[in-house]
Protein backbone atom coordinates (compact mmCIF):
# COMPACT_ATOMS: atom_id res chain seq x y z
CA UNK A 1 0.00 0.00 0.00
CA UNK A 2 1.38 3.13 -0.77
CA UNK A 3 0.44 6.51 0.74
CA UNK A 4 0.64 9.78 -1.86
CA UNK A 5 1.03 11.87 1.18
CA UNK A 6 2.50 15.87 0.24
CA UNK A 7 4.63 17.28 2.53
CA UNK A 8 5.62 20.83 2.06
CA UNK A 9 8.50 22.25 3.44
CA UNK A 10 8.01 24.59 6.45
CA UNK A 11 9.64 27.69 6.60
CA UNK A 12 9.94 30.16 9.20
CA UNK A 13 9.59 34.21 8.11
CA UNK A 14 11.00 35.58 5.57
CA UNK A 15 12.06 31.74 3.89
CA UNK A 16 13.88 31.57 6.63
CA UNK A 17 14.73 27.57 7.96
CA UNK A 18 12.23 26.46 10.80
CA UNK A 19 14.79 25.46 13.20
CA UNK A 20 16.85 28.79 12.53
CA UNK A 21 13.42 30.71 13.10
CA UNK A 22 12.84 29.19 15.91
CA UNK A 23 16.01 29.57 17.88
CA UNK A 24 16.34 32.75 16.91
CA UNK A 25 12.63 33.13 18.89
CA UNK A 26 14.45 32.00 22.25
CA UNK A 27 17.03 34.46 21.28
CA UNK A 28 20.10 31.69 20.69
CA UNK A 29 22.31 31.43 17.52
CA UNK A 30 20.77 29.63 13.98
CA UNK A 31 24.39 28.10 14.37
CA UNK A 32 25.06 24.64 16.38
CA UNK A 33 28.15 25.67 17.48
CA UNK A 34 27.67 28.59 18.70
CA UNK A 35 24.77 28.00 20.11
CA UNK A 36 26.38 24.66 21.87
CA UNK A 37 29.52 27.29 23.64
CA UNK A 38 27.36 29.73 24.48
CA UNK A 39 25.24 27.43 26.64
CA UNK A 40 28.34 26.33 28.04
CA UNK A 41 28.30 27.30 31.85
CA UNK A 42 31.53 29.84 32.38
CA UNK A 43 33.94 27.45 33.96
CA UNK A 44 33.59 25.23 30.86
CA UNK A 45 33.65 27.94 28.64
CA UNK A 46 37.13 28.76 30.13
CA UNK A 47 38.35 25.65 30.51
CA UNK A 48 37.86 25.31 26.35
CA UNK A 49 40.00 28.64 25.93
CA UNK A 50 42.53 26.94 28.35
CA UNK A 51 42.67 23.71 26.32
CA UNK A 52 42.89 25.52 22.72
CA UNK A 53 45.19 27.80 24.21
CA UNK A 54 43.65 31.53 23.33
CA UNK A 55 43.15 34.15 25.56
CA UNK A 56 39.63 33.49 27.18
CA UNK A 57 36.76 35.29 25.59
CA UNK A 58 33.20 35.19 26.96
CA UNK A 59 31.11 34.62 23.75
CA UNK A 60 32.68 32.44 20.56
CA UNK A 61 31.71 35.96 18.16
CA UNK A 62 34.39 37.74 20.59
CA UNK A 63 37.02 35.32 18.75
CA UNK A 64 38.82 35.63 15.62
CA UNK A 65 39.02 32.98 12.75
CA UNK A 66 42.41 31.51 14.23
CA UNK A 67 41.16 31.50 17.71
CA UNK A 68 37.69 29.86 16.46
CA UNK A 69 39.15 27.21 14.60
CA UNK A 70 41.60 26.34 17.61
CA UNK A 71 38.61 25.90 19.97
CA UNK A 72 37.06 23.80 17.57
CA UNK A 73 40.10 21.72 17.36
CA UNK A 74 40.05 21.44 20.99
CA UNK A 75 36.59 20.58 21.57
CA UNK A 76 37.37 17.29 18.95
CA UNK A 77 40.54 16.86 20.81
CA UNK A 78 38.18 16.32 24.18
CA UNK A 79 35.40 14.41 22.40
CA UNK A 80 38.28 12.13 20.98
CA UNK A 81 39.97 11.53 24.73
CA UNK A 82 36.41 11.19 26.23
CA UNK A 83 35.82 8.22 24.25
CA UNK A 84 38.74 6.40 25.76
CA UNK A 85 36.80 6.22 29.12
CA UNK A 86 34.01 4.57 27.81
CA UNK A 87 33.79 3.15 31.47
CA UNK A 88 32.31 5.07 34.66
CA UNK A 89 34.98 7.25 35.75
CA UNK A 90 35.35 9.50 38.53
CA UNK A 91 38.09 12.03 39.98
CA UNK A 92 38.57 9.55 42.96
CA UNK A 93 39.65 6.35 40.48
CA UNK A 94 42.68 8.06 38.94
CA UNK A 95 44.15 7.99 42.54
CA UNK A 96 44.65 4.41 41.88
CA UNK A 97 47.83 3.49 40.66
CA UNK A 98 48.92 -0.34 40.00
CA UNK A 99 52.33 -0.88 40.69
CA UNK A 100 53.14 -3.57 39.83
CA UNK A 101 52.51 -2.60 35.85
CA UNK A 102 55.76 -1.85 34.08
CA UNK A 103 54.67 0.24 31.37
CA UNK A 104 57.67 0.45 28.19
CA UNK A 105 57.90 3.99 27.22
Amino acid sequence: MKNDFKVEKVEGINGQNIWAYIAHCLNKSKFQAERQFENLDLNSRKALARVAEVEFKRHLREYNDIEKRKIGRAVRMMKHISKAFCLKVCERDFLNIDDEVNYAD
